[in-house]
């Protein structure tokens, strides 16, 4: 396998890359914040590293957790938005996952996720 990101029943997210040279684990506890810090890590890497495969744990782990999917993207007014609908997605969006009843901004995911140790 290439570069991968796979989630085990915990939620811990075990992120490879560089043709399985470097692996990385993101295990703060919280899986909203780790995968906000698994996405800005993949974001931080240089192009020839970033054709990833998920591995089928991280929908599985998502179908059965209480979390789902916002994309942040950018809004009418060119301001970063997080939007609940997959049917405004655009290829180039940046998928999160955050808790199931709830609908943060892009500023309280960020102030969230960059606060907590």
């Amino acid at each position: 396998m290439a570069n991968a990101t796979s989630i085990d029943e915990n939620g811990v997210i075990k992120f490879t890359y560089n043709l399985n040279r470097n692996t990385e684990i993101f295990d703060s506890g919280d899986f909203v914040k780790d995968w906000y810090d698994y996405t800005k890590r993949k974001m931080q890497l240089d192009a020839t590293e970033f054709q990833f495969v998920e591995h089928s744990s991280v929908s599985e782990f998502v179908n059965n957790n209480p979390y789902k999917m916002m994309y942040l993207t950018v809004g009418q007014n060119r301001e970063w938005v997080l939007i609940n609908s997959t049917s405004n997605y655009r290829w180039f969006d940046v998928r999160y996952y955050v808790e199931e009843d709830t609908n943060p901004t892009w500023e309280e995911l960020k102030e969230r996720c960059d606060n907590e140790n």
